[in-house]
């Protein structure tokens, strides 16, 4: 489609075979997205990551206030 993907969540070691190592806990955002030229030919696929543990712990702690004070 020429867009990025939607944002794949995941936990570490659970669907990259580059993420070697014990389960950790942490949950990693990746996008994809076509990397093109300047006369629109696909060139390849870029990839950017994230580590979003921090940022999912924040969400949840503050779902969890506020049905508290509801």
């Amino acid at each position: 489609t020429g867009r990025p993907s939607q944002p794949v969540l995941v936990a570490r070691g659970a669907a990259d075979p580059n993420m070697s190592g014990p389960m950790t806990g942490e949950l990693w955002q990746t996008t994809y997205f076509p990397v093109t030229g300047s006369d629109g030919r696909l060139l390849g696929v870029g990839k950017v990551t994230e580590n979003v543990t921090e940022r999912a712990k924040a969400e949840r702690a503050l779902a969890v206030s506020e049905e508290r004070y509801r």
